[in-house]
């Protein structure tokens, strides 16, 4: 009887070795696609949040499409609504950087900024539920300088667009989103109870949603009136910290 053959441990060795390159081979001729992180769209604006904490100009204008635009809209005690259009992205940035670090001729920059935002809510656009989103939420935002202690703040929302859409970014980027259109609304009363609050709350997201519906074209008031008591409560939205510094 022939004797039993153990195999080498030298062998043994060798052949385990071989098959580690074999699986390598194999692995490199079909390698893994690396795990791509895409963003939710409440990234953007949580992005767009910090940027104003920390003053940063850099991450602030990341957060923005090309066409970007601002907005704003005023319910007055009558009932009328006027609509405010602008400053545009370039306007915004220099706006941004006057703010933040440089100040302008009437106002010194920032030394803090402080942004809550509350009640935050995501929806779909149905003429574009892949690349387009509408961000609601309640703003409550507070501006030191070295002379002042400024409180903005009230309903706002914004226009997100997907990376690969049209005008969002070069290139083209699917993973991020991007800040298209940002709108606030103001109310002339302050309601007096919860009821109430939700009733004005309501028409407040309604006169947000028409104008992102109207995809910012122009429109006519309902009637002429004094806008003497909107252009008081303009002067509270967020967005306003932007216009003081484009004097």
């Amino acid at each position: 009887m022939r004797p039993f053959l153990r195999p080498s441990p030298v062998l043994a060795a060798g052949f385990l070795a071989a098959m580690v390159l074999l699986a390598l081979l194999g692995c490199s001729k079909n390698p893994t696609r690396p795990i791509v992180r895409v963003e939710s769209p409440t990234a953007v604006v949580e992005r767009f949040r910090n940027a104003w904490v920390q003053r940063d100009t850099v991450a602030f204008r990341s957060c923005l499409a090309p066409i970007f635009s601002y907005g704003s809209v005023c319910a007055d005690s009558a009932g009328n609504a006027f609509f405010q259009i602008g400053p545009d992205l370039d306007s915004t940035l220099i706006a941004a950087a006057r703010l933040f670090r440089l100040g302008s001729r009437s106002h010194p920059p920032a030394v803090s900024i402080d942004v809550r935002l509350d009640s935050v809510w995501v929806q779909t656009v149905p003429r574009d539920s892949i690349h387009e989103r509408e961000v609601f939420g309640n703003a409550s935002v507070v501006i030191r300088t070295p002379s002042d202690t400024l409180h903005f703040g009230g309903f706002t929302g914004f226009i997100l667009l997907r990376g690969d859409a049209s005008f969002a970014t070069e290139p083209p980027d699917s993973t991020r989103w991007f800040i298209l259109n940002w709108i606030e609304v103001v109310i002339h009363e302050t309601p007096p109870s919860p009821a109430a609050r939700s009733r004005a709350a309501w028409r407040a997201w309604q006169l947000m949603s028409e104008r992102f519906n109207g995809g910012f074209r122009p429109a006519p008031l309902a009637r002429t009136a004094d806008s003497a008591e909107c252009d008081s409560l303009l002067g509270t939205t967020w967005g306003h910290a932007i216009l003081r510094y484009l004097d």
